[in-house]
């Protein structure tokens, strides 16, 4: 079972700021920062990646778990539940 919490933990981690899922950019930059990851073994999730010529690698799975996202919790309540895994 995917735990998509930790998505908006590393957006934030490395933006330094919290994620808006609506913001087309943001979504854009989180699939190039898991795509990094993934490719260096840090980030274990299995996604799936098609390079686009318009965006990069992008994942359709990947995408509808950041949409998924309910940027409403607390950052806490999120690095929270992502330890306890």
């Amino acid at each position: 079972m995917k735990d998509i919490n930790v998505l908006p933990v590393i957006f934030r981690d490395v933006m330094g700021k919290e994620i808006d899922v609506n913001n087309a950019d943001n979504r854009d930059i989180l699939q190039k920062l898991v795509y990094l990851l993934s490719e260096l073994r840090i980030f274990v999730e299995e996604y799936k990646f098609a390079y686009d010529k318009n965006v990069g690698p992008f994942s359709q799975s990947l995408e509808n778990d950041i949409m998924e996202i309910k940027t409403e919790r607390p950052f806490d309540e999120l690095t929270a539940n992502s330890n306890d895994a």
